[in-house]
């Protein structure tokens, strides 16, 4: 072979080179790009899980003092009605209903009022004591005792 075509092919090998060097600079350079790529999104990524840890953290205290203000609430109005049982319990029943003379006896007789319990009620009373006389002899419901006032 010649000397011409012996360089030719060393001519040819060099261009290969550096057509191989230069596709291994582009590589390189898209490996460089995908690492950054990459980095960049690990810390997207990263921050992402940071920040919902964050949040997370933040709800889990509301959360908390959230649920501490209910129990607390529930305790304050607890309270209040226990205070209000209690105050039931202070209040005395009264029992204002009038009833009539002709109605049945609450005692349970099954007689009238009028003809039941009425006297009894009336003979409950407290006496009337009339000291208009004269003599001052005391007067007990319109009857007249003989005992002198000292």
């Amino acid at each position: 072979m010649k000397e011409s075509t012996y360089i030719a092919m060393i001519n040819k090998l060099h261009q290969e080179i550096e057509t191989v060097k230069a596709d291994k600079n582009m590589i390189r350079q898209e490996i460089i790009q995908i690492r950054l790529s990459l980095n960049a999104f690990i810390r997207f990524v990263k921050s992402i899980f940071f920040l919902k840890w964050i949040i997370g953290h933040f709800e889990r205290k509301e959360y908390r003092e959230y649920t501490k203000q209910i129990e607390e609430r529930k305790k304050a109005i607890a309270k209040i009605a226990k205070e209000v049982e209690e105050e039931k319990k202070r209040i005395p029943v009264v029992n204002n209903v009038k009833i009539g003379r002709n109605a049945k006896c609450p005692c349970g007789s099954g007689k009238k009022y009028k003809k039941c319990c009425l006297d009894k009620k009336e003979e409950k009373k407290i006496p009337k004591i009339d000291v208009r006389d004269e003599n001052m002899d005391i007067t007990v419901l319109g009857e007249k005792e003989n005992k002198k006032v000292e």
